[in-house]
């Protein structure tokens, strides 16, 4: 744990486009390997985590939740986590490593399609840090980020995807939209206007 606090330390104090191409990233991704993924198995409190998280992304946009969370009003019946993964995820372990994933997607020129994995690790380890705490404003954030990257790439780069897989399309804009919902806002963002 004290090897994570000080690479983490270390990542906290480079800009992320230089986390993605440091030595930190490989480090990083070693301390994963080594610590694991919140697993389902381990911990029935993840499980559920994981599938109310799931099935929220799923699930319709409903108006009234959406006004509700503009005004900072609902959450999800999430459980607390404790354990190793949770003390991981509070340090932020998977948030940045979703962070370094998600770089690349977002900030990079853009010649041709992304890379499928990117994608995948970004969600994967923005999930993670979902499952341990649903709280994190800006974890949603990030991605729902993610989402909009990959919605973006597939009506960008072939017009045969938006005419022939429409309907994925329309689910991939509808889990876009869902983090954005969550009601995890900076403390009194609807003040400050």
């Amino acid at each position: 744990m004290q090897l994570m606090d000080f690479i983490l330390l270390l990542a906290s104090q480079k800009k992320d486009m230089q986390l993605h191409k440091s030595d930190l990233k490989g480090a990083l991704e070693k301390l994963y390997d080594v610590l694991g993924a919140p697993r389902r198995s381990s911990n029935n409190k993840i499980a559920l985590n994981e599938s109310v998280i799931d099935r929220y992304l799923r699930s319709s946009i409903n108006p009234l939740k959406l006004f509700n969370s503009l005004k900072g009003e609902g959450s999800l019946n999430t459980t607390e986590v404790s354990g190793l993964h949770a003390q991981v995820a509070a340090k932020g372990l998977y948030f940045t490593l979703g962070k370094i994933y998600l770089f690349p997607i977002k900030h990079q020129k853009r010649v041709g399609s992304i890379k499928p994995d990117d994608v995948e690790n970004a969600v994967r380890f923005f999930k993670y840090d979902l499952m341990c705490n649903a709280n994190k404003w800006e974890t949603w954030y990030r991605l729902g980020q993610t989402y909009e990257a990959q919605m973006e790439d597939g009506q960008t780069w072939s017009a045969e995807q938006i005419n022939t897989k429409r309907g994925e399309l329309a689910v991939l804009e509808r889990v876009r939209l869902a983090p954005s919902h969550q009601p995890r806002s900076p403390p009194n963002i609807l003040d400050q206007g």
